[in-house]
This record gives structure tokens, sequence and C-alpha cells, in this order.
């Protein structure tokens, strides 16, 4: 058999001595709002998670056609992933791409 909550309220009814002579009350059955309380805040937390995890960069980013920097709300040039790192908490890791790597290599010589 399965645990249920229960919500009890109860009073002890006593005599002129201050003896307890009966106890009277009701309980209520609260296992189902007990669980959807407990799936609420369970969902809120991963909600909650989700949130602190999501960072969205809104309107318009001014960027250089030619240098790529971008300019920030205080006026000055900034390097993209500097920017987009402060304004979205997004962390860059460089490579090169192939066909970047084939152009690099033949002005090598």
């Amino acid at each position: 058999m399965a645990a249920r909550h229960m919500h009890t309220v109860s009073i002890v009814v006593t005599d002129t001595a201050g003896k307890a002579v009966r106890m009277a009350g009701t309980s209520v059955d609260i296992t189902d709002r007990r669980i959807a309380e407990e799936n609420q805040q369970t969902l809120l937390h991963e909600l909650q998670t989700a949130l602190a995890e999501v960072k969205t960069l809104r309107g318009w980013i001014r960027i250089c056609a030619n240098c790529k920097r971008v300019l920030n709300d205080a006026g000055t040039w900034e390097q993209f992933e500097s920017y987009v790192h402060t304004h979205g908490g997004v962390d860059f890791s460089h490579g090169i791409c192939p066909e970047c790597a084939g152009k690099w290599a033949a002005e090598a010589g």
C-alpha cells in the first residue's frame, strides 16, 4: 500500500479542570495535491535552469564589413568575439576552414 499525505485539523476538548476529555477534527487526503506541487516545483526548477542557460542578442549588430569588429553601445569598436561574449555569454574556439586554409597556403608560397 502506498503512503498518503493527509492534512489534519483537530482540537482537544477539556473539562473545567483542564483535563483532556475528547478530541475532534477532520482529515483530508491531499496526496494528489502534494504530487502536483512537487511536479510544479520540478518544472519550475527545470525552466529556471533553461532560462539561465539561454542568452539572446537582440536588435542590430553594427559590424565593420572589412575588419569585422563591432560597434558597441559605448560607441567604440571591439572584436566580434568579445562583443558576443559580453552580450550573449558565448565563448569561442578558433580554427580555420578548408577554403581559408587553402588560400593561406597558396599565399604563403
